[in-house]
């Protein structure tokens, strides 16, 4: 289930987080996805934003059951696709049970690398490229 994951960023639920309904509502997780992205290219590239950025470009979510404010939670990416200017990356929160790791939420997010100053996407970095390559398990990243 998370064999070719190779992050996972701990979340820190907060009481902002929780819904009515005493879970955490579902435009959080969009944060949470954020966040890890962000500590993963930190931490595996180095990423300088003053070169390139990045856009999201879409997301697709599915939710299978609900995070409450006492889980201990993470959120598992990798990257699984390398294209030209963007890339996907695969995200799942996972909460810790009895049972061992469960899946709350899956993502797929499509982002876009982009250039601020001249507002257009751009050539995905060829360290960036080679350090995500690097990183994730061979084989695993469609390019």
């Amino acid at each position: 289930m998370l064999d070719n994951f190779t992050f996972h960023y701990p979340i820190q639920i907060r009481w902002a987080d929780i819904d009515a309904l005493n879970h955490v509502n579902n435009a959080v997780y969009l944060s949470y996805f954020e966040q890890a992205r962000i500590d993963y290219f930190r931490d595996a590239v180095a990423w300088d934003w003053q070169e390139v950025g990045m856009i999201l470009a879409k997301s697709c979510i599915e939710y299978y059951k609900p995070l409450l404010a006492r889980d201990e939670a993470e959120v598992w990416l990798r990257v699984s696709r390398l294209g030209n200017k963007s890339f996907e990356m695969e995200n799942k929160v996972v909460r810790a049970s009895a049972e061992g790791p469960e899946v709350i939420t899956s993502c797929v997010s499509t982002i876009v690398t982009y250039d601020y100053r001249k507002e257009l996407s751009v050539s995905i970095p060829a360290h960036v490229r080679e350090a995500v390559l690097t990183r994730e398990k061979q084989g695993s990243v469609l390019l």
